[in-house]
């Protein structure tokens, strides 16, 4: 298995220090940054490229949403886990693209949960043909299996509805299809259980 490389972004060294520990004791997880200021936090993770980035949301000049937004902006495609002492932010976090929310003190089995359904929501889907998508690519492929249109994958995966259409685009020319209907005719033909598309993607 690829091992999985994460940053840790928190103003509170000591929650760092504490979920760096844990990290360490999961399998195939490996920490490869960590930084207490979010501004010098987003120039690592833009050159680190990792794959999860754990981002407090409460930090000094910038909150955990500021810092998401920013670096989605810039093309960043990590997957993102809010870790925070407030409970309250969680929906909101939720809708602006956090992949799961923990509460501090991180409990290693919420931990545990959130880093295996990464791992299945990751490595569970099988692209035919060889079609070499990116990681985005097949973000946006699930989620226009499922019937959403542009706008809604924009407001899920937090990007602009015209870098969607972009990726649709990319998707569309890598498989050789003129149409997302076509794609998805493909994908239940000769890929899905039942007719069901999205079995492709459990």
């Amino acid at each position: 298995m690829e091992t999985i490389t994460c940053y840790l972004l928190d103003d509170a060294i000591l929650d760092n220090d504490y979920l760096e520990q844990l990290l360490k004791m999961q399998n195939g997880f490996m920490v490869v940054g960590r930084k207490s200021c979010p501004q010098a936090g987003m120039k690592e993770i833009t050159r680190l490229k990792p794959h999860l980035v754990f981002v407090d949301i409460v930090m000094p000049r910038m909150t955990g949403f500021d810092v998401i937004r920013e670096l989605k902006d810039n093309g960043c495609i990590a997957t993102f886990i809010f870790v925070s002492a407030h409970c309250q932010y969680a929906i909101k976090a939720i809708r602006n693209g956090a992949f799961d929310y923990l509460v501090k003190p991180i409990d290693v089995e919420e931990l545990r949960h959130a880093l295996k359904r990464y791992l299945h929501c990751t490595q569970s889907i099988q692209i035919p043909y060889n079609w070499h998508l990116t990681k985005r690519e097949k973000e946006v492929l699930k989620l226009v299996a499922d019937g959403k249109t542009s706008k809604q994958i924009a407001d899920i995966l937090f990007l602009s509805k015209y870098t969607v259409d972009i990726h649709r685009k990319h998707i569309l020319e890598k498989c050789g299809c003129c149409s997302s209907s076509e794609l998805i005719s493909i994908l239940k033909s000769q890929f899905g259980r039942n007719g069901q598309v999205t079995d492709l993607f459990s």
